[in-house]
């Protein structure tokens, strides 16, 4: 079987999508040495990191996948006729789009969450119809559809009508860096910052709406007015689209001596943040899957989350989940876990537990299953 893998939003200074697709494509890598794959990059430079085996071939020269409308074209006219060209078995648009027209091999495409039409006023306008038309087009001409949670499947069938025997649930996973260790690497974390010195509350994502930043600060401000917390609020990620708002909330917080955005972290120094953090903390309103909560507690980081989309299905009991409006809960929460030592370490060892149910060579085989299904049994 002859499959083409659309890997071009691995890419420098990728986020949450970005690094779930190269941990696919890594984990392919390892347990399929049969079948042939093309896979299609915009930068190639990122190629050799990969150590691909031989039966993975690189295509460079595609369209940049955030390139608009040069890339929806290059979608719509170039891929297919790239498709036909290299004879392939399948296609798999693993970052929410496939070709919509007849592309002469049928098409498997992975829809993270649907975020644009449950959440449309966090997103631009223009952004937002585009992604939802996108998702929508992609669902009607794909054979298969990977959703990363049940949360997704449902939004799926619910908001856009996709049929129930189109869906496969197949979960991301935490990459195998992000592990306990014995002690955090202190002088890493001082490289990084001065304030990670000292005890922290993470959180870890780009700043927009959908992140709640805002609801975040305002839970902190509450905890540390307390007394009993004495920890900063380190925020790892870059400013994304209407970040003004929770920018401004950070910079006018009453705790804002005590709080630092660290703007976008490369991965090996995520890893150091997590295994150094005391608590992992996430305000948002919807995720489809949830990567950062997960990444966390396989460093064995406690989380306490809100419950919006597939993040309680992820945490399971292992954090806490906080399905409560407004700041207080959240704040609660917050000093219950950093308050009890005790408490602190056992959410620690259930993270740890939690996490290792989700594995990336799992979800390969998953996928490579369903390409064998997809293609016919070839």
């Amino acid at each position: 079987m002859k499959i083409v893998f659309d890997a071009r939003t691995v890419r420098p200074r990728r986020t949450g999508v970005g690094y779930a697709v190269e941990r696919l494509l890594r984990a392919l890598m390892e347990c399929d040495r049969q079948n042939e794959y093309v896979v299609l990059m915009t930068d190639a430079a990122e190629w050799p990191r990969l150590r691909a085996p031989e039966n993975f071939r690189l295509l460079g020269g595609c369209a940049d996948y955030e390139s608009h409308p040069w890339g929806d074209l290059w979608e719509r006219f170039a891929l297919p006729r790239l498709l036909e060209r290299e004879r392939a078995d399948l296609f798999h648009g693993p970052a929410f789009r496939v070709p919509h027209k007849r592309c002469g091999c049928p098409t498997v495409v992975t829809v993270y969450d649907l975020t644009c039409l449950r959440c449309g006023s966090d997103y631009p306008r223009r952004f937002r119809y585009y992604m939802a038309w996108q998702i929508r087009r992609s669902c009607e001409a794909a054979r298969a559809i990977i959703a990363p949670s049940e949360a997704t499947a449902r939004d799926l069938r619910e908001m856009i009508g996709v049929s129930e025997c189109k869906i496969r649930v197949i979960p991301a996973a935490a990459d195998s860096r992000f592990c306990p260790t014995a002690a955090p690497d202190r002088a890493r974390l001082a490289k990084i910052h001065p304030a990670l010195q000292h005890p922290y509350i993470l959180t870890v994502g780009t700043l927009e709406p959908r992140k709640r930043i805002e609801l975040l600060a305002a839970a902190f401000e509450r905890a540390r007015a307390t007394g009993a917390v004495s920890h900063s609020l380190i925020l790892a990620g870059k400013a994304g689209w209407k970040a003004g708002p929770s920018l401004r909330a950070l910079r006018e917080s009453v705790a804002r001596a005590a709080i630092y955005h660290l703007d976008y972290v490369d991965e090996a120094d995520l890893v150091a943040l997590y295994q150094g953090a005391d608590l992992f903390v996430c305000a948002s309103r919807y995720e489809g899957f949830g990567l950062p909560p997960l990444e966390a507690m396989a460093c064995g980081c406690p989380v306490v989350t809100t419950a919006g989309g597939a993040l309680a299905e992820v945490v399971g009991a292992a954090g806490i989940v906080v399905d409560a409006p407004g700041a207080e809960r959240l704040a609660a929460a917050i000093v219950e876990v950093l308050t009890d030592g005790d408490r602190r370490r056992e959410m620690s060892r259930c993270a740890v537990e939690r996490a290792s149910r989700f594995s990336w060579q799992a979800s390969a085989q998953q996928t490579l299953n369903l390409y064998r299904e997809t293609a016919g049994g070839k």
